[in-house]
């Protein structure tokens, strides 16, 4: 059950958000003035974001869409067979592609047909959309209204059966077998969180270590439970992710909600321990060390201590070793289960 809890919390703050369209809708101009009978215009997902209460003032700066796209420096290769384009040519070439999105289920496959079908209830375009698959796993969302675009890519994160769809802006020169995805939007919870922390300036900077902070739940801003705060930001995926923040006097825990593929090595998104480079060269060097001339194994030389000792000196460094290797077992590891955490949807049964 408690797993469940957030994602009805969310849905409450929807249906918060949905009554807040309603009601401006429905609001009439006194008897007394003449007026002519309009429609009113629906609210822009920009206009949801800046009358939120859950969104961070830092993140409500959304960014407009530009064509200005920074090429990289390169120099053609001397040969006839290269080709290149002026920037004003590039500019045209691009311009179809200004409300484009690129997306990438995170540890699973699906089929293309479905996924489209999935993004289509997900974001209810009031616009065209179209899903292009490009392989490798990847997907353009090219989208024909800029709140259509916006809503997709600052509104996540958004997930295709329990697994993240990451989502970022489309770029230039993208070939999915080359360019990784630099970042996602995840929930994190902070357990057991002291309660004058739930301030919102609070925890903006508490979160701002861990990632780039965008909102709260409704429950964390309402303080309706207080189990943990939980809080939804942008990750940089480059980077191993963040266990622990020291809040005041004590370390504050991290937990990252529905990742499925988490390196228990080097701590980074995206593949798992046995897939991992880091994880591969250090076992590597290992190996050649323990082949060594020089080298001697730990059970050699604790042998060669404990014949120089006395008994009841030997029996103190063992119970010493005993419980070094507790201490160790305790603080080894700093990414492993206990990092990660499951929100699961409640299943409807007909």
């Amino acid at each position: 059950m408690d797993d469940e809890q957030p994602l009805i919390e969310d849905n409450h703050s929807l249906a918060q958000t949905n009554s807040m369209v309603k009601a401006m809708s429905q609001i009439t101009p006194p008897h007394n003035v003449s007026t002519i009978q309009t429609n009113p215009a629906p609210l822009s997902f920009r206009d949801v974001v800046d009358g939120s209460t859950l969104w961070f003032n830092e993140a409500k700066k959304i960014k407009d869409t530009t064509l200005e796209w920074e090429d990289p420096p390169c120099e053609p290769p001397n040969s006839t067979s290269s080709v290149t384009f002026t920037k004003p040519i590039l500019d045209k070439l691009r311009e179809p592609w200004k409300l484009t999105l690129m997306g990438k289920c995170l540890g699973i496959y699906v089929r293309p047909s479905f996924l489209t079908q999935r993004v289509r209830i997900m974001w209810r375009p009031k616009g065209n959309l179209e899903v292009i698959d490009l392989g490798n796993n990847v997907y353009l969302f090219r989208f024909s209204l800029a709140d259509d675009y916006e809503k997709a890519l600052l509104g996540e994160p958004w997930f295709i059966l329990d697994h993240y769809l990451m989502i970022t802006k489309w770029k230039p020169n993208f070939r999915p077998s080359t360019n990784p995805f630099e970042s996602m939007t995840v929930w994190i919870r902070f357990p057991e969180l002291p309660v004058e922390y739930y301030d919102k300036q609070a925890l903006f900077e508490i979160a701002k270590v861990v990632g780039n902070p965008i909102r709260v739940d409704y429950a964390t801003n309402n303080l309706t439970r207080a189990r943990y705060a939980r809080v939804c930001l942008d990750l940089d995926l480059s980077k191993s992710l963040v266990t622990s923040v020291w809040v005041v006097s004590q370390w504050q825990r991290v937990e990252y909600e529905n990742i499925h593929s988490l390196c228990f090595s080097c701590g980074k998104i995206g593949h798992s321990k046995e897939k991992c480079g880091s994880a591969i060269s250090a076992s590597q060097d290992k190996i050649h060390a323990d082949h060594s001339p020089n080298a001697t194994s730990s059970s050699t030389i604790q042998a060669l201590t404990l014949q120089t000792v006395l008994p009841n000196q030997a029996s103190h460094i063992s119970t010493h070793g005993e419980n070094a290797s507790a201490e160790k077992n305790e603080t080894q590891g700093e990414y492993g289960p206990w990092t990660l955490v499951t929100n699961k949807k409640k299943h409807k049964t007909k």
